[in-house]
């Protein structure tokens, strides 16, 4: 490393010398900004002032943002932009002309950061200026000013700018005093004069806030059903429902003009007002209200969550009527949405599929200039919030749609409308071409139906219909229907994998020398490598295709997979008999019971799970030594908590204090709450909170704080330690559901995409794209090992796209899990999620600041992590002499441009290999292994549960938490798959040798081995002192215990 001696001089005024280090060529490049501001805070000025203005917050944020708005700024206009470099050009006082930086421009805070170097423009060589947004209210917005510049002596030109701009924006945005009513009074005059009419009413909808809210927020005609007598809403133009937009109201009599001033969906406020003079213009333009709505969560005497819905009208002026009828008006309006709201959020208790498939011998509305229609067909369940649409099918007497549609119902004693229409384009009302319609009760729940509709106008629409109600049974005829097709689904899934057998046995011959990779192709030649492609292995890149059951869910997005199975991927012979002779032993043993009555002589029995399980300390411990420990995370703030759960305490300490004292936990399944419920399975989108419990001796522990379940429509209990005393099947079984849930998450994120399926298109482009002999591809190929081959296996049957193993034995089935994987592989970035970055982001890190004792997955992770960069550092160096060779090597480009597209041009090799191979080996382990250990015995880890949480009073009975589990079959499965999943790796770190890695990296080789051989020694000295104390132990990440590769 250098050090580069920087020197800045203004004015001929010379400032202090800054000695900053400089990185190689690897590193990434010194922000200049951050220089100039450091030196101006060490040498220069500096000058901060705050104000308010009467703008919401929101509102003037978009101003401020926005690189093209200078409105804000006095005596300004805008000359150029550039947004690719975040510069403009502007001029003012219409002759000086100044280039302006946004350095930063931060939505999540509100903060504004912008450099200008031009002493004509601010009076000063550089001037810095930082800009808060804090909302004091709804309508008022407080701007803390914060001000660094260059030179010293320039203070005087700074702050009578500041002065300017501030008496500019109060002049602009500030509160006017009230004028005379000689005109409609605006939005602001009425909200400075509230108090003196008001109309306030409240109510409660039982439901959580944020639910409400999202069915109330819109401003357009989606709110329409909530509003009694209104017979129209219409959006003006542009038609953006976002803040300052305006809508038409139409009344049988009347219409009015509303405009949204303020919408805060965090603090769910909304704030809309009436224009002056759009109430029959002539009587009411001295008239003027604001409304304001506010929602906020309340708990019920039952402790479940609900939402208190407070309107508030400030009427101001001269109504048409007296005041005492018009407040009277507003008060049964008001009344009347807040009912609606309540209506509106029943609990759903199905939905219905509808099939739109084609229509014949319509109504002949054609004419001599326009002969054939365009039929489109409006379909509306009699209490949905809106109608679906069909496409137009243009100029088809006999149009064929094939759409299908799913409409959530909240009872069955409701009519399925068909409207056909005939769509016109020259201005004039579409035509209707007939009407049919369906009652919806006289259909079977998980029967199809298939209908031709009589038309009213004449003609016959066809439609296949299909009716899911929840907690109902298939009928016989359902049943046989799904019987014959899940045999036809099997017949096709075992032609499909003869397929793909048969193009494995291809690839014996003479394999093409090309890959796809994410919908490119590449070849060799293209980028100018030779290809470790021989015979019998050829490494295509293909993407997955939707599944039969679930063709809406896209899933090429999700990393790409080796088309086929080369050669040399076959599974090692050894494991092979493995499988082969745990088929055999199972075929054995066949009188087995369930849970305890599988253990025995072929399956071992996990003791210390059974007969601990239901204790607090074993859920909280399994948190950070069990099956999914990248969960838990420090809580940094009380908006992570879930309002029901802010008064809760934890040794006398409110969660406030919890949190200023590192000593607060939280997990979250937010991402389940976008899953569809299956019929008869649930699960919830939990919050759990956790709190570092301190004892007597000085140590601490994990220990529960609560739990909410959190679901679609359901009323939320909070569960505490407290509750289980008097209701301990209950809480037991709040528990059983949030490991329900971290089951979900664990089994398709945590292991399945972010370890198996990430990975893949690694072993992939560098098995492709690489020369055998290539260094690179020497030292990953052991970590390569039966990756591909694993996954084969799993895509055609635990995740097979014709009949999935996963499916019945997850509550989120096959189709939500891999919903859940698109989503989250959305967010995904190779770098910012390798071990030490997760571990940042959760607020852990090494050195421990977070004061949890006996996170083993960190402890030891660190240590491999440390331990696996020292060997890939050792061979990258042995591989390349100088920066210059690595930015030679076309791989490092390759590695950069198709692997890991996330990451800066200057990011060195090391970091990429490092977690390639953690990924690899460690963190798969950590994931992977304990699943016999804690999901072998199925109540700690059901992952599927038959009943929801009741809403009953009292407590539960031990045979209810029966009931709830799993019947023999998915039991079977769960069992056998968690023992097959964890056979001992037969390929683990310890064995890596230099001959693995075609004889290369002796020195790195032999210095790894060393380092595995002392860190396996700590951990099994650890574990003999638990195992002596009667503690679980923790050997997952054990370097004797870790695979070279993802191997099963």
């Amino acid at each position: 490393m250098w050090e580069l001696k920087i020197t800045f001089s203004f004015f001929n005024e010379e400032i202090k010398e800054r000695v900053v280090p400089l990185m190689s060529s690897r590193a990434l490049p010194v922000i200049m900004d951050e220089i100039m501001d450091v030196a101006a805070r060490k040498n220069g000025g500096q000058h901060q002032m705050e104000f308010d203005i009467n703008c919401g917050t929101e509102t003037f944020w978009k101003i401020l943002s926005n690189i093209r708005d200078v409105s804000w700024l006095p005596n300004t206009t805008l000359v150029k932009v550039d947004e690719k470099r975040r510069k403009r050009t502007i001029e003012v006082q219409g002759n000086k002309q100044a280039e302006e930086e946004l350095v930063l421009v931060d939505h999540g805070d509100h903060t504004f950061i912008s450099a200008i170097q031009d002493a004509n423009v601010t009076g000063v060589q550089y001037l810095r200026t930082k800009i808060v947004l804090k909302a004091i209210n709804p309508y008022v917005t407080r701007l803390k000013y914060q001000s660094t510049f260059l030179p010293e002596t320039g203070q005087g030109s700074v702050e009578r700018l500041m002065d300017v701009r501030a008496t500019f924006l109060k002049g602009k945005y500030g509160i006017q005093e009230p004028q005379a009513i000689t005109r409609a009074p605006t939005f602001d005059e009425v909200w400075n004069r509230r108090g003196k009419n008001t109309v306030t009413v409240r109510g409660t909808v039982p439901e959580p806030v944020e639910e409400v809210w999202e069915a109330f927020r819109p401003f357009g005609p989606e709110s329409m059903q909530f509003w009694p007598q209104i017979k129209s809403l219409v959006l003006e133009e542009p038609g953006k429902d976002e803040v300052g937009c305006v809508r038409t109201v139409r009344y049988d009599t009347t219409s009015r003009k509303e405009r949204l001033e303020e919408r805060d969906d965090i603090k769910h406020v909304m704030v809309y007002s009436l224009l002056p003079g759009t109430m029959h213009p002539h009587i009411f333009k001295t008239y003027s209200e604001v409304t304001m709505v506010t929602m906020e969560e309340v708990l019920s005497s039952e402790g479940n969550s609900e939402t208190e819905v407070k309107f508030e009208c400030f009427l101001d002026g001269k109504p048409r009527y007296p005041l005492n009828i018009e407040k009277e008006s507003r008060n049964s309006l008001y009344r009347g949405v807040i009912k609606n709201l309540g209506d509106h959020m029943e609990l759903e208790v199905g939905k219905l599929k509808v099939n739109l498939q084609r229509a014949f011998n319509l109504k002949d509305v054609g004419t001599e200039d326009d002969p054939c229609p365009d039929p489109y067909v409006v379909i509306l369940v009699n209490d949905a919030a809106k109608p679906e649409l069909s496409n137009v099918c243009s100029d088809m007497q006999t149009p064929v749609w094939n759409q299908q549609f799913v409409f959530p119902l909240h009872h069955t004693s409701q009519t399925l409308y068909f409207t056909i229409m005939d769509k016109n384009y020259d201005g004039t009302p579409d035509t209707v071409m007939g009407t049919a319609e369906v009652d919806i009760s006289t259909l079977q729940s998980g029967e199809e139906t298939q209908l031709n509709l009589p038309v009213d106008e004449g003609g016959t629409l066809k439609v296949t219909l299909l009716l899911a109600m929840y907690n109902q049974p298939l009928s016989p005829q359902g049943q046989v229907i799904n019987f014959k097709k899940m045999w036809n689904n099997l017949l096709g899934e075992l032609q499909a994998l003869a397929a793909e057998l048969g193009q494995v046995l291809q690839n014996f011959g003479d394999g093409a020398n090309v890959i796809t990779y994410y919908g490119k192709m590449l070849t060799c030649t293209h980028l100018g490598l030779s290809s470790s492609t021989n015979k019998g292995n050829t490494y295509k890149m293909v993407t997955h295709r939707n599944m039969k059951s679930n063709p809406g869910l896209n899933l090429k997005s999700l990393p790409g997979f080796a088309e086929g199975l080369p050669v040399e991927q076959f599974p090692h012979a050894d494991k092979a008999g493995i499988l082969l002779r745990l088929k055999a032993e199972v075929q054995e043993g066949n009188q087995w019971g369930l849970y305890e009555s599988f253990f025995g002589d072929i399956l071992p029995t996990p003791t210390k799970i059974i007969a601990t399980w239901r204790d607090d300390q074993e859920f909280t411990r399994q948190y950070i030594q069990g099956l999914n420990p990248v969960m838990l995370r420090v809580c940094q703030s009380v908006q992570e908590i879930p309002f029901a759960m802010l008064s809760l305490k934890g040794q006398g300490k409110t969660v406030l204090e919890l949190i200023s004292e590192r000593r607060l936990f939280i997990v979250d399944y937010n991402i389940l709450r976008k899953i569809p419920q299956q019929e008869g399975k649930y699960f919830y989108a939990p919050t759990v909170l956790m709190y570092r419990e301190i004892l007597e001796d000085g140590k601490s522990r994990l220990s529960i704080l609560g739990i909410q379940l959190d679901t679609r429509k359901a009323r939320n209990q909070v569960y505490t330690p407290e509750y289980g005393k008097s209701h301990p099947n209950k809480y037991l079984f709040a528990k059983m559901h949030v490991n329900c849930a971290d089951t979900q998450y664990h089994n398709f994120l945590s292991h399945l995409l972010l370890t198996h399926l990430a990975m893949e298109p690694i072993v992939v482009a560098a098995n492709h794209c690489l020369s055998a002999d290539h260094p690179i591809l020497c030292l990953l190929k052991p970590h390569f090992k039966d990756t591909i081959a694993i996954n084969f296996l799993a895509r055609h049957t635990l995740i097979s796209r014709i009949l999935p193993v996963t499916d019945p034995e997850f509550s989120v089935g096959t189709g939500g899990g891999l919903m859940m994987c698109v989503m989250r592989w959305k967010q995904y970035n190779f770098m910012k999620e390798s071990f030490p970055e997760q571990l940042k982001k959760r607020g852990f890190d090494e050195e421990r600041s977070d004061g949890l004792e006996d996170y083993y997955y960190r402890d030891d992770g660190m240590e491999l992590w440390n331990i696996l960069k020292k060997y890939v550092t050792s061979a990258v160096d042995e591989s390349y002499k100088t920066d210059q060779e690595v930015e030679g090597d076309k791989v490092v480009d390759i590695v950069k441009r198709r692997i890991v597209t996330d990451c800066a041009l200057s990011l060195i090799p090391q970091e990429v290999l490092t977690n390639i191979i953690f990924n690899m080996s460690a963190q798969h382990a950590a994931v992977n292994f304990p699943q016999w250990d804690y999901g072998g015995y199925l109540p700690n880890r059901p992952e599927m549960l038959k009943k929801p949480m009741p809403d009953t009073k009292g407590d539960m009975t031990e045979k209810d938490l029966v009931d709830a589990l799993p019947g023999p079959f998915p039991t079977t499965l769960q069992i056998l798959l968690k023992y097959a999943l964890t056979m001992p790796s037969l390929t683990t770190l310890t064995k890596l040798t230099s001959e693995q890695t075609g004889h290369k990296f002796g020195k790195a080789h032999a210095e790894l081995q060393d380092d595995l051989k002392k860190q396996s020694e700590n951990i099994k000295e650890r574990n003999k002192r638990l195992a002596e104390e009667d503690k679980f132990t923790y050997s997952y990440l054990d370097p004797e215990n870790v695979p070279m590769s993802i191997d099963i």
